[in-house]
């Protein structure tokens, strides 16, 4: 593997890495300017366990309770969150969830709610369909969409016009070449970012899910 390869190898491992950090119950501190308040952090319009004391406050200042009894999926609790962001003028046009949730959200029996549809135009070998990939909610559609980082214990429901990634000008995934280790060619790969939620009331979760 040749130095570019690797570069490109270790580009990819840091945004994995970034993309896991998103995920964490973790705030902003006015004490460490370089700590980004993380996605939960940000979100308020929660459908949550009954006993589970409280969301965060919704600008990525304090961390989330998330002390509660964990329970199983239903389309009940997407649509919670749902209107809970709709009413505060959201609109979630993504449903974000772990690999184990998608697999319970396709699982999930409201066939009136949502329809396996596959189309060809090609003779083809016949297929069972068992995924689910669209939710028409009462208040818009949400596009279904996988990440093995996102936790078991929570669901996103989030309008994708009101977040993304921010960086400093030229410090996104920036290689700089470093000292050499006799023969070894060495360099290092720089990204300072934050996490910019525009918007937080337009945004939603489930949170307390058992995986189930």
């Amino acid at each position: 593997m040749n130095i570019n390869d690797v570069k490109v190898v270790k580009g990819l491992e840091q945004r994995r890495d970034i993309n896991k950090s998103l995920y964490k119950n973790e705030a902003s501190s006015s004490s460490d300017a370089r700590k980004a308040g993380k996605l939960i952090t940000w979100i308020s319009n929660v459908d949550k366990p009954s006993d589970m004391a409280a969301a965060a406050n919704g600008n990525g200042t304090a961390v989330a309770d998330l002390t509660g009894t964990a329970a199983a999926l239903t389309l009940a609790k997407i649509d919670a969150a749902m209107l809970a962001a709709y009413t505060d003028g959201g609109n979630p046009n993504m449903l974000l969830m772990s690999p184990t949730n998608k697999q319970n959200f396709s699982g999930l029996s409201s066939g009136s709610v949502a329809t396996n549809q596959i189309t060809t135009s090609a003779p083809q070998e016949a297929a069972i369909v068992g995924s689910v990939s669209l939710y028409l909610s009462d208040f818009g559609e949400l596009s279904v969409t996988v990440d093995r980082s996102c936790p078991n214990s929570e669901m996103y429901l989030l309008d994708t016009d009101y977040v993304c990634i921010g960086s400093l000008p030229g410090r996104m995934m920036n290689v700089t070449d470093v000292a050499p280790g006799g023969d070894a060619t060495r360099f290092g790969i720089v990204s300072e970012w934050t996490l910019i939620v525009k918007a937080p009331k337009a945004h939603a979760a489930v949170i307390g899910l058992n995986g189930s």
